[in-house]
């Protein structure tokens, strides 16, 4: 009985401290890096032990051993700060548990939505993680239950990158010649104590009325004055959220039934002006319309136009994740080692690589320090004509140039709340009429200075070498969907001592802004 795998189905909880913790973490989910160093068990001050509670507080034997998280102090765990995990073990077979050990892990990477978040408490697979202890247990008799407490000082807590804060997981295991005979699962909390700029939202507030209060309004005379009060006093309190950032979706019947224009103030003139959102792009059909006739006189990777360069005093790396056959992979220790560093990246993503790595994308989208670039629906070369790139052919008229940049520029202004302001063709490749509807579309055209992988073929010394190279104003493209390249491998040997030397990294975007 016991060599069996016996895990405790974790949707039953048996403890509130994982509720709490997804309650506490939902709105704080981003990056974070947390990686617990060996631990003492309690309360054996000379070594890990675990004391039989008497057998009459033992629950009846159910063939199985199971292990719970019974608390976390502190659930939200400042830097400086004691991480403390304490729980119960029951031996719920009919044989004495004696050569079992207590085994701590902890995430390797952090869960940046709540949907992987609800995925780990649920146990429903397994996580990259860090086994952070191994501890002999006292025998446990058939039918006992056990307590033990696990304290990891703040010294022992090799916390890096400060930037990524938020969830991690953590797991307790009580094995058996290191075979799980039993599992728990919580989550703990780093604050930092970062500063984290607000993301910029745009709220659209709905000035509206229910069924009911259009019927109260369709009254006339006959309506309940102090109804018809509230109705406008509740109206009168939306029209002034009117301000920059705030969007007011209003119902004209509500506004002509409330006598708009006598004593209530239209949205316009609530705290100055209402704000309007981004105009909407052109439409397919406008674009064809447009630049039907038109023709290119060039095909290239650099042109007037296309941002190959800025005046500021950084580096901008940018990172292709070019999707499709072969190329839907995630060079992940590269992502975790800029990420980790709180090294500014543009992250050049196209939807098939989204769509094959969805929760990474929202990781990267979380991230403070990532910008988020459009790389094409289909990484197609941009042209009118079709003119191929590396064998790839490209879009061949202004509507199929629409659809590589709108396609994707919607998804990912969908997923990640924020619509992309670059994009990179696949290949790199532009003539001048499609750099022309891109911009027309709102995008800045991305280029390059420096080549750091050759796209993803070079040996990590190369890479190494020439992202090393890279000074003020240089924009560097790699890849970070090649894990089995050496891109990564030049990357953690070349950043790190640009970061010595005291190179300053920026996302596109910042570069511009700067210079």
């Amino acid at each position: 009985m016991r060599n069996e795998v016996l895990i405790p189905a974790l949707r039953r909880h048996r403890s509130a401290v994982r509720a709490r913790a997804l309650s506490g973490i939902a709105a704080i989910i981003g990056c974070l890096v947390l990686v617990l160093a060996p631990v003492a068990l309690l309360p054996a001050p000379l070594g890990p032990t675990a004391a039989a509670l008497p057998a009459a507080d033992a629950p009846p034997a159910d063939g199985r051993v199971s292990v719970s998280v019974d608390s976390l102090a502190p659930e939200v765990l400042a830097s400086g700060q004691d991480l403390q995990i304490s729980g119960t073990i029951v031996n719920g077979t009919d044989e004495p548990l004696e050569s079992v050990d207590l085994v701590v892990q902890v995430q390797r990477s952090t869960e940046i939505a709540l949907s992987g978040l609800e995925s780990w408490l649920a146990d429903e697979g397994d996580a990259q993680l860090s086994t952070v202890i191994t501890a002999g247990l006292s025998a446990i008799e058939p039918g006992a239950t056990t307590t033990f407490a696990v304290t990891v000082p703040a010294k022992d807590l090799p916390l890096s990158g400060s930037a990524e804060w938020g969830p991690r997981g953590v797991q307790v295991s009580v094995t058996e010649d290191g075979q799980s005979l039993a599992r728990d699962r919580t989550i703990v909390v780093w604050d930092a104590g970062v500063a984290v700029s607000p993301t910029r939202v745009t709220v659209v507030v709905p000035v509206v009325a229910s069924p009911a209060e259009m019927n109260l309004l369709a009254q006339g005379d006959k309506a309940d004055p102090a109804a018809v009060k509230a109705l406008r006093t509740r109206v009168e309190g939306l029209l002034a959220l009117a301000r920059p950032g705030v969007v007011l979706a209003v119902d004209p019947a509500l506004m002509t039934a409330l006598g708009a224009g006598d004593d209530l103030p239209s949205p316009k003139d609530a705290d100055g002006a209402g704000a309007s959102p981004t105009p909407a792009p052109p439409s397919r059909e406008e674009i064809v319309a447009e630049f039907a006739d038109r023709r290119p006189a060039w095909f290239d990777m650099v042109g007037e136009g296309i941002v190959s360069g800025t005046a500021a005093g950084g580096v901008c790396l940018t990172l292709d994740a070019c999707g499709g056959p072969g190329g839907s992979g995630a060079d992940t220790a590269l992502i975790d080692m800029l990420i980790g560093d709180s090294v500014p990246f543009t992250a050049f993503l196209n939807s098939r690589w989204v769509e094959a790595n969805p929760d990474l994308t929202d990781r990267l989208a979380a991230c403070p320090t990532v910008e988020i670039g459009n790389h094409g629906t289909n990484h197609l070369p941009m042209s009118v004509t079709g003119a191929s790139a590396y064998g790839i052919p490209g879009t061949r008229d202004a509507g199929e140039v629409w659809d590589e940049i709108m396609g994707n520029q919607t998804a990912l202004t969908e997923r990640t709340g924020r619509a992309p302001r670059f994009f990179r063709p696949g290949t790199a490749h532009w003539d001048d009429v499609a750099l022309a509807i891109a911009a027309r579309l709102g995008l800045r055209a991305a280029g390059f200075s420096i080549n750091g992988d050759g796209g993803a073929t070079f040996p990590a010394g190369t890479v190494e070498a020439e992202v090393g190279r890279a000074g003020a104003g240089d924009v560097v493209i790699s890849h970070m969907n090649q894990p089995a390249a050496d891109t990564g491998a030049g990357y953690l040997a070349a950043v790190p001592a640009m970061l010595a030397a005291g190179t300053v990294f920026l996302t596109l975007s910042d570069a511009l802004a700067a210079g």
